[in-house]
């Protein structure tokens, strides 16, 4: 996620537009979903979601205080309001983008921890 693993992770997350369906796999977890091009970037090599896919799907698929933090991060670290609606509008019809789109107003680039609010 964002191009950083942290110990309590679950395991790998993956998104692939070309499967029929989600598969768990032991530590891998395999989601089938569209892609747009504008969802995929590459960082040091490796093809990955963009900051704001990844806010998305986080958004739709973790507690909510979580995905602010995961949010809150890719701020900082440059994404836009504006890449992030724009994604947000892609996502429409998805599960949990409703819950996505309460994250993202919920966002500040300015938060330093959780509690900060």
């Amino acid at each position: 996620m964002l191009g950083e693993r942290r110990e309590a992770d679950p395991g790998v997350q993956l998104t692939r537009a070309d499967v029929p369906g989600g598969k768990n796999r032991g530590s891998i977890h395999l989601y089938a979903a569209p892609l747009d091009a504008a969802d995929i970037v590459e960082v040091g090599g490796i093809t990955v979601t963009s900051a704001a896919r990844t806010v998305v799907d986080v958004g739709r698929a973790v507690a909510f205080d979580q995905a602010v933090m995961t949010g809150d991060a890719a701020l900082r670290r440059g994404l836009t309001a504006a890449d992030l609606e724009d994604c947000l509008v892609r996502a429409k019809g998805r599960p949990g983008v409703a819950r996505a789109r309460r994250v993202a107003r919920f966002l500040s680039p300015l938060a330093e921890s959780p509690g900060s609010r």
